[in-house]
């Protein structure tokens, strides 16, 4: 099922379609078609992955990540999870690194409960 709304949305964006419609809303709904292609392919990756593809669910989730402008953190992680499987492990931990990086949870935490610096030693 996946594969033919890839192949459809593809057909589409080969035409020089910048949106789609969606089936919410009984169609009125329009929607980049990147972000379409993105999310079919996120799920092609998710339905590889829980059939034991790890090849063809990396390749899934490159494109995904490719089309998504802003990469969210599951098709990462997932994409991440792939390329572990294929033993792909620096490609793998470069992912997952870049997921954790921009976070400081321990200065948040601090923050959330009102301690300030000086009140932890």
């Amino acid at each position: 099922m996946a594969e033919r709304l890839l192949a459809t949305a593809r057909r589409r964006e080969a035409a020089g379609a910048t949106h789609c419609r969606a089936r919410r809303l009984n169609g009125r709904a329009r929607v980049p078609l990147s972000g379409r292609l993105a999310s079919l392919y996120g799920a092609l990756g998710w339905a590889r992955m829980q059939l034991g593809q790890w090849e063809e669910g990396a390749a899934a989730y490159e494109a995904a990540l490719e089309g998504s402008g802003e990469a969210d953190a599951d098709l990462r992680i997932n994409h991440a999870v792939c390329l572990m499987r294929t033993g792909r492990l620096v490609q793998a931990q470069v992912h997952t690194r870049s997921l954790a990086a921009p976070h400081t949870p321990l200065e948040g935490s601090r923050q959330y409960v009102g301690l300030q610096q000086s009140d932890s030693r």
